[in-house]
Parts: C-alpha cells; sequence; structure tokens
C-alpha cells in the first residue's frame, strides 16, 4: 500500500506513506485530529495490488468545516488506484469497503448513522465527480486550503458475517463525541481484525 501510495502521492516516498499508513498521527493534518486507530485496505487482483485506502477515526478541525469542530467522523485518505487499474471500478471497491467501516462503526456506537469525510485537491475533477456519484456532497461549498472537503452519511449496519473488520470499524462515535463521560478512546478501539479478504480487498490493521 505504502509502495502505490509513493507512486501516487509524489513528493513523499513509500516509507513516508508508509508511517501515515502505520500511525495516522504520526504527522499533522491540518483537517483532523486523530482519534482512534485507523484500518488500511489493499485492493488486489491476479495476485497484484491494484489500490489502496486508509480509514481514519478523527475529529474534524476549523480548517476543515467552521461548523463541525470537534465532529467525530471516519476520513477517507490515502485512496490510490494503479493507472492501468483505473475506470473498472477498483476505487467504488475502495469506497465501498470504507462505507461498510463507518457504518460497523455506527452499529457498534448504537448510533443511527456515521459520517465518512474526505478532502479532495481542487485540480481533482475526476476523483471529484466519483465521490459526487457515490453520494458526497462539498461540506460548506467552496474550498478549504485547496481541496474540496466532502462528506456522506452512512446507516448503521451490522458486520456481514465472517467480514473481517478493521479497528475502525470499532469507533465509538459516542465517546468521541463526550470524552468526559466515557473511557479513553484508546481503550475504546477494539484490537485490529486479522487480516483477511472482503471481496478481494486485503485488510490490514
Amino acid at each position: 500500500a505504502a509502495e502505490l501510495c509513493g507512486v501516487a502521492f509524489p513528493p513523499a516516498s513509500a516509507d513516508e506513506h508508509f508511517r501515515v499508513l502505520s500511525d495516522p498521527a504520526c504527522l499533522a493534518n491540518v483537517f483532523f485530529d486523530v482519534r482512534g486507530r485507523a484500518s488500511v485496505a489493499l485492493l488486489r487482483e491476479d495476485g497484484l495490488s491494484i489500490g489502496c485506502a486508509q480509514v481514519v477515526p478523527c475529529a474534524v478541525r476549523k480548517e476543515a468545516s467552521s461548523n463541525n469542530i470537534g465532529k467525530p467522523v471516519l476520513w477517507v485518505q490515502c485512496l490510490c488506484v494503479t493507472p492501468t487499474s483505473r475506470r473498472t471500478g477498483a476505487a467504488r471497491s475502495l469506497m465501498a469497503w470504507a462505507e461498510r467501516e463507518a457504518s460497523s462503526a455506527a452499529e457498534a456506537s448504537g448510533v443511527s448513522d456515521a459520517e465518512i469525510w474526505l478532502a479532495v485537491q481542487e485540480a481533482n475533477n475526476a476523483a471529484r465527480s466519483l465521490y459526487e456519484g457515490l453520494g458526497f456532497t462539498n461540506d460548506e461549498g467552496g474550498l478549504r486550503l485547496g481541496h474540496a472537503v466532502m462528506r456522506k452519511s452512512v446507516p448503521a449496519a451490522a458486520a456481514v458475517t465472517g467480514d473481517p473488520r478493521g479497528p475502525a470499524a470499532s469507533f465509538d462515535l459516542v465517546a468521541a463525541e463526550t470524552p468526559g463521560t466515557g473511557p479513553p478512546l484508546d481503550k475504546a478501539i477494539q484490537e485490529a481484525a486479522p487480516a483477511g479478504l472482503v471481496g478481494g480487498v486485503a485488510l490490514f490493521g
């Protein structure tokens, strides 16, 4: 996954992306504050890695949205697909996985829904069109630091039987919203699920 990100998101190296994929809190993010353990998915086809994505439990910062400061959400980042696998549904498969993580987090938290957020560079029209087609909307309209910050609400649903879940799927949205009344957030996050396959998506915690 880090190698894919190194190619898709220069000038950062694969080693730098490995650090972020392993621990999103290792580098400050202008749009969110990390609040739990992230999940990473690696999409494979015919034995080759063709795409990846990361879901990060977090709290929204004012730089992302002045109306939702501190809101607990699941943030999608590091989503990329190899050039030869674009326009094949690979990115949609990764986003479907991200929505399952968020849906499971809502179910685990006992709330009706969870929100997925992401940021898209202004010039990346293809990505914006993809996310709009999946039901994402621009949070406050316009751009935030050269990015369109987009969001989507995902209803709660129990995880499919036998479907491995990453640690982000157990993000306690309620405890994150009212940290004074719940356990420490690091205690509210379950241990990562063992690596497995989700419809061709390898999941790593």
